[in-house]
């Protein structure tokens, strides 16, 4: 029977099966992307920190690290391409030492230096092809049998066989981004028993949940396995040292992420981390007044510490004290003058004094963001508003398409940058009008390279 004559409802099953194995693919090789960036100028200064000094070690330029944070309660970091390396801030909160953050790291950063993303890309695509070919016979079969659940099983045991060969290449690379690791680690100075911890920690994590995926199937080795493997390092290695930055870090993102009665458990002392966790349990319980009385005695403990002036204006801000929020970050920022995540915050508590004055020094702050970080969407959407409060349409438009930019919107972008190129805006402002004629040159190019 020809397939443009197929009943009605086998036509209805085949599209739900097609988009239902894109669906799954989908979320599958992507679902990392779906989830919530978090952005934090103090933890993410330390990993950069971390990952550079792991960078350097392995041959790579530090200037190249690329850190992203992402509020995930499980273990788990990666690298999606690039030298970008993803990190769940559940590795951040479950381990117990800096050494234990330091070997996950140097291991993606293993991945990086084998080549392993390019070559991962190609054999998934190699896999996919030969799994799509498999589906598509196997669904045939089905649908001569008169029976689409036919087509279903052949289905999965086709995708089931790519999978099993996938994970057994994937596993292969695994071993050797451990491997790698370890050699990074013995010229950072870490020890390597922080491999032991966080292998652990997941190996917990296997035991409570109770499941267990066959070797087959897994795209890592089975942890028991992986600690064997590195057994003779981290047996012989020394116990990782506490570290009182990542204490604060690992606190700070408990006490935002955590529920609160998780809170109360882990952070009962009177030291800093616990202090610094139990504030930020307060102020999300609404009690600002014990939040703001919590954080002035961590700047008392620390008065040079900028991470907690930016808690406190944070804390003023979102509750409503603007005045007393904007004096918060100006102080933050003498102690951390070039940090664009506070800049950022300072501009946007003067913002909404609506004061001319406050209007161009958050202009200034945010000129210092985009320069820093040129594909910040918000800050471009901030400086678009400042400027339209100032009466400047045209740097209005600029900012604008600046925007649409770094959100991946090119129509949107070109549509901003003609809008700003009208009249004598390129005589006035050269260097920002080059930057439109690449928004706008961007296409041409791209229909050129097609």
């Amino acid at each position: 029977m020809p397939l443009f004559l197929l009943p009605a409802h086998r036509l209805v099953f085949l599209r739900c099966l097609k988009y239902l194995f894109a669906v799954l693919f989908f979320l599958i090789s992507f679902g990392a992307m779906a989830q919530t960036v978090v952005r934090d100028a103090e933890t993410e200064k330390f990993l950069l920190s971390e990952l550079r000094s792991i960078f350097r070690a392995a041959g790579l330029s530090p200037e190249n690290a690329r850190l992203v944070l992402i509020a995930d309660d499980s273990i788990n970091a990666f690298v999606a391409g690039g030298q970008t390396v993803f990190v769940h801030t559940g590795l951040i909160t479950r381990a117990k030492t800096p050494a234990d953050i330091a070997f996950v790291l140097a291991h993606e950063t293993g991945h990086i230096v084998a080549g392993h993303v390019v070559q991962g890309i190609l054999e998934q695509k190699k896999l996919q092809t030969a799994s799509l070919i498999s589906g598509l016979i196997g669904t045939a079969a089905g649908i001569v049998a008169g029976r689409p659940d036919a087509g279903i099983a052949v289905l999965m045991g086709a995708g089931g066989s790519g999978a099993g060969a996938f994970a057994a290449y994937r596993q292969t690379q695994e071993s050797t981004a451990d491997r790698i690791a370890v050699d990074i680690l013995k010229k950072t100075g870490h020890s390597t028993a922080g491999f032991k911890n966080i292998m652990s920690a997941i190996q917990a994590d296997e035991r409570l949940n109770g499941v267990e995926i066959p070797a087959y199937f897994q795209t890592h080795p089975l942890t028991q396995t992986r600690l064997n493997d590195l057994a003779r390092f981290w047996e012989q290695a020394p116990n990782p040292q506490r570290n009182p930055a990542f204490d604060k870090i690992k606190a700070k993102l408990i006490g935002f992420l955590a529920p609160p009665a998780q809170i109360k458990s882990l952070y009962a002392g009177g030291d800093t981390p616990a202090l610094y966790a139990r504030s930020i349990g307060l102020f999300r319980a609404h009690d600002i007044d014990g939040a703001l009385k919590s954080v002035d005695q961590l700047i008392a403990r620390e008065p040079d510490n900028p991470w907690f002036y930016e808690l406190k204006g944070q804390f003023l801000f979102e509750s409503g004290h603007i005045i007393a929020a904007i004096s918060a970050y100006d102080k933050a920022l003498q102690y951390a003058q070039n940090e664009p995540l506070i800049q950022l915050a300072a501009a946007a508590a003067r913002l909404e004094t609506g004061h001319k004055a406050d209007l161009k020094t958050a202009r200034d702050l945010l000129t210092a963001v985009t320069r820093a970080e040129p594909d910040n969407g918000t800050a471009w959407l901030m400086t678009a508003t400042v400027y339209d409060r100032l009466k400047q349409p045209d740097l209005k438009a600029y900012a604008m398409a600046r925007f649409q930019t770094a959100r991946g919107q090119p129509d949107a972008a070109r549509h901003w940058a003609r809008k700003a190129l009208q009249g004598d805006f390129e005589t006035r402002y050269p260097v920002l009008a080059r930057q439109l004629t690449d928004i706008l040159d961007e296409k041409k190019s791209h229909e050129t390279h097609i």
